[in-house]
């Protein structure tokens, strides 16, 4: 039988890479994305770097923090969160007040942080350590809001010149997260009636219809699923999504600047998120099981929504592109080829001009090369498309990094014992290196039926290694779960995201479970080990291993 993959990507759902349930991912703990540096007056320094100078983003605040979590973190990112070039970082230590400054609460703490970029609007992140209390928030230039955080009371206010500007967001964002919390939570499975037939999950699923509380909607996958994402996706005009009728509500306390952006990212934060459910559980996965029937309906009526939702993206300021517009488009551009049977670079190039045409490739390349065989011939075919910068240098850059034959670069990992390793530590015969965050059935499920398996049957006779790491933030939880997502009989090695951001993104790790392979001394023979079938991926490392042995031959 065809066994099922699911990698779980950070934030974000899963995605099927061969046929079964489509379920929601697990997400890992909060993660610190800040460097330290500073702002004057107050402890650190600066560690950004910029490209010219603009009217920097002033923000005061004042913190009532019972649980003493400090510091104060805040990210600016020119270009989203999710493409994170250019950013601003710092974390500030906030101070006492001096009562002559307004602060008359001794438990009351002020900060106060500037923040620069050089491109027409950015995102921020305010996160007290691990804790996000503001999360992508927009920002202008010039910019200059007061925050009061009581986390004693859980109460945020804002203040000042863009008080306005901040809260309309706050509240946007605040009727989503009740949408949500207010909406049945949706599971689909191949047949419903299976699924209620096993254990009590009939009886269970009718006794908690009757009591107060939440609700799960279970669907069919390529029948009631589809019903969901083709209405969802069909709204006639955006008055019906989530956070509308907020922003509407503030339409005169904001600027056109505002007002467009903030309706730009939520229109389009909408419907790229279902579209891309569409896309990836109703089309796709209808693909993998050959379900005739739910492609032939899907077929008929995509062409349509699509149709539909490129309007209400024609509508939005496209001047200005947000990060919810751009994902929207990539969404649109992906599902098009997909049901087009065209590559993704057709389609943008011939519906989109520039600079948004090289925007959206220069995304889309750079949230993809970590899953092609060969990365650096895979930017090679988009490369001609795109030669305005950051995103050519960052194409460039990222090709560099995914050169095979070389050592890893260092970082510092740590054994169940607390003792600091390296990479060179592991060198003496070709090893796999299975990166994972405990929480991610999926990295369980991988390791259990494929990775182990693959291991008992080629460790000894191959002489092959494998070291299982994982990035929890928590050693605790790390260990206490190795018997679930590795083996306690293995090497496991620990790399907390929270230290090894900049590591993870040099190689693009954005989903897990991931599987490099190294030769005997260390050099990588592959930034990507994974096949749909058991079968196919013991060929696959077999034809690596095989590979080097040529190479040692010819020495």
């Amino acid at each position: 039988m065809k066994k099922t993959l699911l990698i779980c990507l950070l934030g974000y759902l899963c995605v099927p890479i061969s046929t079964s349930t489509a379920k929601v991912a697990d997400s890992p703990p909060e993660t610190d994305l800040v460097d330290y540096s500073g702002i004057p007056g107050q402890e650190g320094e600066s560690s950004s770097a910029h490209m010219g100078k603009a009217s920097p983003v002033i923000i005061y605040g004042e913190l009532i923090n019972p649980d003493s979590l400090g510091p104060i973190q805040l990210t600016v990112y020119p270009y989203g969160k999710r493409v994170g070039l250019g950013e601003d970082r710092h974390e500030i230590t906030p101070l006492r007040g001096t009562f002559t400054d307004g602060v008359v609460d001794a438990r009351v703490r002020k900060f106060l942080g500037k923040l620069e970029f050089t491109t027409d609007f950015a995102y921020l992140d305010l996160y007290l350590r691990d804790r996000p209390i503001l999360k992508e928030y927009l920002v202008l230039p010039g910019d200059s809001i007061m925050i009061s955080i009581n986390l004693l009371t859980n109460q945020i206010l804002f203040g000042g010149p863009s008080r306005q500007w901040f809260q309309a967001q706050f509240d946007i964002k605040r009727e989503i997260a009740t949408d949500r919390f207010n909406s049945p939570r949706v599971l689909v499975e191949l047949d419903r009636e299976q699924f209620l037939a096993r254990s009590d999950n009939r009886s269970e699923l009718q006794e908690n219809e009757t009591q107060f509380g939440s609700r799960l909607e279970i669907l069919e996958q390529g029948k009631t699923a589809i019903d969901r994402s083709l209405s969802l996706l069909g709204k006639n005009t955006g008055e019906d999504i989530p956070g509308y009728q907020t922003l509407e509500q503030y339409r005169k306390s904001l600027n056109d600047n505002q007002y467009s952006l903030l309706m730009s990212e939520l229109v389009s934060s909408y419907y790229a998120g279902y579209l891309g459910e569409s896309r990836r559980y109703d089309l796709l996965v209808s693909r993998m099981r050959n379900d005739r029937q739910a492609l032939e309906r899907l077929g008929i009526v995509l062409p349509e929504i699509l149709q539909h939702l490129k309007n209400q993206a024609d509508k939005l300021d496209s001047t200005l592109p947000t990060a919810g517009l751009l994902n929207f488009l990539g969404e649109w551009a992906q599902t098009t080829a997909l049901l087009s049977e065209r590559s993704f670079l057709e389609v943008v190039t011939e519906v989109f001009e520039n600079p948004l045409r090289e925007r959206l490739l220069a995304e889309y390349v750079l949230a993809t090369m970590n899953r092609q065989d060969d990365p650096l011939k895979y930017v090679d075919k988009f490369l001609p498309w795109i030669s305005s910068n950051p995103w050519k240098d960052e194409l460039e850059s990222n090709q560099a990094n995914f050169r095979l034959g070389v050592p890893l670069e260092k970082a510092q990992l740590t054994d169940l014992d607390g003792n600091s390793l390296a990479w060179d530590d592991l060198q003496g015969k070709p090893t796999l290196l299975y990166f994972y965050f405990s929480t991610c059935t999926h990295s369980a499920r991988f390791f259990q039926e494929y990775l182990w398996p693959l291991y008992q049957e080629l460790g000894v006779s191959k002489s092959l290694d494998l070291v299982a790491i994982s990035i929890d933030n928590d050693q605790e939880l790390w260990k206490e779960s190795i018997a679930e997502y590795s083996n306690p009989t293995l090497t496991n090695l620990n790399l907390p995201i929270k230290d090894s951001k900049n590591w993870l993104d040099h190689y693009l790790i954005l989903s897990f479970p991931r599987v490099f392979l190294l030769d005997s001394s260390g050099n990588l023979l592959s930034l990507r080990v994974r096949e749909d079938t058991y079968g196919a991926l013991k060929s696959t490392v077999l034809s690596l291993l095989e590979s080097e042995n040529k190479s040692i031959s010819h020495l």
